[in-house]
């Protein structure tokens, strides 16, 4: 018999701050979970990691990571989901990063390629632009759960981390903007108490094919905005 298979059935989530060495899984886990951004972009998995690596490392103090392991396990423990915040007119890039970007984008997609992710994206800055974050809040910018780990738990820790960070920042609620067709997201938030604010309606849909996204704000965070740490297999 393996190690492996003596280890016990049960996982533990363990939320962490991300390091650079962290920031090309982070971007791997982006690309499995957001199938809509490669269809809209017409590009694969591995393409649309290479397209959000230097995005993640400009703001890589504001990520964060689930990692998992089973106790009295001495396998590796992979990167499963992932969670970036955001401060109220917090500022991150700077004019090197984000032509570092655009290179990396335009060798990556070439110029037309560039232009329609633009146009592709638009829609998203829309919604943040509509309901920015407040004084009071700090902005879930990301949390994405990978699809193998999905319905285990880690979304709701990846959360409990977000209400954690902003209580000891000094943040009174969470917010974010969500799909407004994305019901497993939309569920998720809500069991975690957040409401919904406002909808959202771009001017267009795009390749994303998103209709509407959904400003949410929770509600005041205390001690029961924490969940349990340990998720079934």
């Amino acid at each position: 018999m393996s190690a492996t298979d003596q280890c016990p059935p049960t996982i533990t989530s363990t939320i962490e701050a991300a390091t650079p060495m962290d920031v090309p899984v982070i971007a791997e886990v982006f690309a499995r979970a957001f199938g809509e951004y490669r269809l809209a972009l017409g590009c694969d998995t591995s393409t649309l990691a290479r397209l959000w690596t230097p995005l993640i490392a400009a703001r890589l103090s504001n990520w964060h990571v689930a990692r998992i392991s089973r106790p009295g396990c001495s396998e590796a423990r992979p990167v499963v989901g992932i969670l970036a915040l955001e401060a109220h007119g917090e500022v991150h890039e700077s004019a090197g990063h984000g032509l570092r970007t655009l290179a990396v984008w335009r060798r990556e997609l070439g110029t037309r390629g560039l232009l329609w992710a633009c146009y592709a994206l638009f829609p998203l800055g829309i919604a943040y632009v509509r309901r920015p974050p407040r004084s009071d809040e700090l902005y879930v910018a990301n949390l994405a759960v990978d699809p193998e780990y999905q319905n285990r738990g880690i979304g709701r820790r990846l959360l409990a981390t977000a209400a954690q960070r902003a209580q000891e920042r000094g943040y009174r609620r969470l917010s974010l903007h969500v799909a407004a067709a994305n019901a497993p997201a939309l569920h998720l938030y809500e069991s975690a108490g957040f409401s919904p604010e406002v909808t959202i309606r771009p001017p267009y849909q795009g390749p994303l094919g998103i209709p509407a996204f959904i400003a949410m704000r929770s509600g005041q965070l205390s001690a029961t905005s924490f969940w349990p740490s340990a998720v079934s297999l």
